[in-house]
């Protein structure tokens, strides 16, 4: 697993173990973040694969001239 979905899950783990407010403090994610986290994960059928990073480049690539590339 991905280090960056592992953290996700622990943090979804230990809120769901401890509560919002003790998450919070103990991690260096928002609220918002949480739920969202939780959104994704509960809409993709709890599969952690949610988590893996893809790819956050953009569509379409634009250079300085104006033309796509």
């Amino acid at each position: 697993m991905d280090e960056t979905a592992y953290h996700r899950k622990r943090v979804l783990d230990f809120w769901g173990k401890h509560g919002l407010d003790a998450t919070l403090d103990a991690f260096k994610v928002s609220r918002r973040t949480l739920y969202a986290w939780r959104r994704a994960f509960l809409s993709s059928g709890s599969l952690w694969l949610i988590f893996v990073p893809g790819v956050v480049r953009p569509g379409r690539n634009v250079s300085r001239n104006g033309i796509s590339v």
